[in-house]
């Protein structure tokens, strides 16, 4: 394993895609020129085996997922095997990567997510059975992977989804149809809020900023030309569907969905004709309104993943169902309206099955520069959302503290509520650190948090 003094972060916006082969398993970075383009940077090669007859748990990168201080990147493998391999990589300033540890889990895992910087959730993916949500603890210094929990997870759960706050995790149960929101724990542990059925067959999940409105797809079922807008209530977390809960998404089999980081245009990826419609929200309903503006990625089912950062989508290009070349990833401006224009062609992974991916945005200022501090311009807590930026303490702050997932949310939740971003002191309101040293009790979200917010909220920085 690297020393902690090699441990860093790329400097500059990077996308890191897994490569699911079946031959070779892989995780590709590139960065983005001053044109908005993507610039290949490096290939890792995590595994490979001459045939499928004789495969190696380091093929087919299937999930990846990107630490919140963007240090490490977790792939997750689904091959022939019948025990898999989660691999860790350490990320580089100069946006390379390099393995640091490869751990075994239970097959098959489809998908996995960090909850924060330590705690990795991931699928076991079964078609029969009961399917489970894992939860390990990995300790960076002693390069270890601890399992803390494991919770049932209903039939054939394939997307881990984590809100902004990191305070909640939802995950899919396609065969059964149903949406489960979970509490992310102090200690990294997962409790079960919700459990609501939403209907067959549901793939990529979206949420907003705020928590409150979700987005999937609906495969083939349910016409196969809709996407799905559920409300989900800031306290309890239960689930009701917007009205309405449809919408038609442009094209057929609906299977991914990706929110501007602003949530102002929900995008829709389709397996049938691999087009890539947006569709414009309403800002206070959620609701959705077809622009009927869309792009053509190519061949049937050829969509890897979509992905957004501010005024830009990024598209993967999936080989494994898609004769189109090159096979890799390709970046879109996206106007006001919803209008796509490229900015240059797609630009190869150097591998076969481009699929998931993540983006990495450096962030400045993600500790806050007083008490008070706790978001970003926008109002999402820090460390905020990509290239959004936190100025000090402004309306964003306030926005936060009384947002529906912000201060009575948290005050309602007790103990739970220890570490989360409206827990900024102890229960005199003396400030955690690194802005004070409290010596009280802190029993969760409660006056003394109010007290030093509201003593801090109108002090300059600095």
């Amino acid at each position: 394993m690297l020393s902690a003094g090699a441990m860093g972060q790329a400097s500059q916006r990077t996308i890191f895609v897994a490569n699911n082969g079946n031959l070779e398993g892989a995780v590709t970075g590139f960065t983005i020129d001053a044109q908005n383009r993507p610039v290949f940077v490096s290939k890792t090669v995590i595994g490979t085996t001459p045939s499928t007859a004789n495969p190696v748990g380091g093929t087919n990168a299937d999930g990846i997922s990107i630490t919140p201080d963007g240090k490490f990147l977790a792939t997750s493998h689904t091959t022939a095997l019948t025990t898999e391999q989660i691999t860790v990589l350490q990320v580089n300033s100069d946006s390379t990567t390099s393995i640091v540890g490869t751990f075994l889990t239970p097959d098959s895992p489809l998908d996995l997510v960090w909850l924060n910087d330590t705690t990795l959730a991931v699928t076991r993916t079964r078609t029969s059975g009961t399917n489970e949500i894992i939860v390990y603890r990995y300790d960076r210094t002693a390069n270890t992977m601890t399992e803390i929990d494991r919770e049932p997870a209903g039939t054939f759960c394939t997307e881990l989804l984590v809100d902004a706050p990191r305070s909640r995790l939802f995950s899919n149960s396609t065969t059964e149809g149903t949406l489960r929101v979970w509490n992310i724990n102090p200690d990294g542990t997962i409790t079960n809020l919700e459990t609501q059925f939403v209907g067959p067959y549901f793939f990529g999940m979206s949420i907003t900023n705020d928590g409150l409105h979700f987005y999937s797809g609906v495969g083939t079922s349910n016409g196969s030309n809709v996407v799905t807008h559920l409300l989900i209530d800031p306290v309890t977390a239960a689930i009701t569907g917007a009205d309405p809960a449809y919408t038609i998404s442009g094209g057929g089999a609906p299977a991914f969905t990706a929110l501007s980081t602003d949530d102002r245009i929900l995008f829709v990826g389709h397996n049938t004709g691999s087009e890539v419609y947006s569709l414009l929200r309403d800002p206070a309903t959620g609701l959705l309104t077809n622009t009927g503006n869309f792009v053509d990625i190519g061949d049937q089912g050829g969509i890897g993943n979509i992905r957004t950062y501010p005024g830009h989508l990024v598209v993967t290009r999936d080989s494994s169902f898609s004769s189109s070349t090159p096979r890799g990833i390709r970046i879109f401006a996206i106007s006001e309206q919803g209008q796509f224009t490229p900015t240059s062609d797609f630009v190869s992974s150097g591998a076969s099955a481009p699929n998931n991916m993540v983006i990495w945005s450096p962030r400045s200022n993600v500790v806050g520069c007083n008490p008070a501090d706790i978001a970003d311009d926008q109002g999402t807590p820090l460390p905020g959302s990509p290239n959004v930026p936190n100025a000090g303490v402004n309306e964003g702050d306030y926005n936060a503290f009384f947002s529906a997932s912000g201060y009575f949310e948290h005050a309602s939740q007790g103990v739970l509520a220890v570490g989360k971003f409206c827990d900024i002191a102890d229960d005199q309101g003396t400030p955690k650190p690194p802005f004070g040293n409290p010596v009280g009790a802190n029993t969760g979200v409660n006056e003394g948090d109010y007290n030093c917010f509201f003593n801090n909220l109108f002090l300059p920085c600095g």
